[in-house]
């Protein structure tokens, strides 16, 4: 999942909607191919509705309030790091 959409899947688990990761990309892709069809966002919609609930993890409110608070910190050590690596150079 992209940390641009961290906070708007925050806002939908706070207001109770439940939201789904899909464990392994792989998957759609391989039913994508078997189905012969083009990667379109109306294709992937019918794809991911016949993926089994094992192969999707569901988020919780906890778990995205962790991300959210840890990606400024995460942002600010990979900029050092490449300043780090600059500096060195």
């Amino acid at each position: 999942m992209f940390p641009e959409i961290y906070e708007e899947v925050l806002g939908l688990l706070k207001r109770g909607i439940k939201v789904y990761i899909l464990k392994d990309a792989r998957i759609l892709k391989k039913l994508r191919i078997e189905n012969n069809l083009r990667k379109t966002d109306k294709n992937d919609v019918i794809m991911l509705s016949k993926i089994s609930k094992d192969d999707l993890k569901t988020l919780t409110v906890h778990e995205m309030e962790k991300k959210v608070e840890l990606r400024p910190l995460i942002n600010r050590y990979e900029l050092l790091s490449k300043r780090i690596t600059t500096l060195k150079i």
